[in-house]
């Protein structure tokens, strides 16, 4: 509205993740329930689930610890 009729203002990350979900589906890799949560961390579980936690707003049951 403070820009005026001319200017559309695109949410990147809804743009984004609305893509991935189609090309999934499109390939057959998209479940029927949208696919689960897997989170992966490099180093510091504990701190990690703790702001996860603060962020998402629910409990983080499971990280698993990668190697890069």
């Amino acid at each position: 509205d403070l820009l005026g009729a001319g200017v559309r203002v695109v949410d990147s990350a809804r743009t984004t993740a609305a893509y991935v979900a189609e090309q999934l589906a499109s390939s057959g890799l998209l479940g029927a329930d949208g696919g689960g949560t897997r989170y992966l961390a490099t180093d510091g579980v504990n701190r990690f689930v703790q702001v996860g936690r603060h962020f998402l707003g629910e409990e983080i049951q499971q990280v698993e610890v990668v190697d890069l």
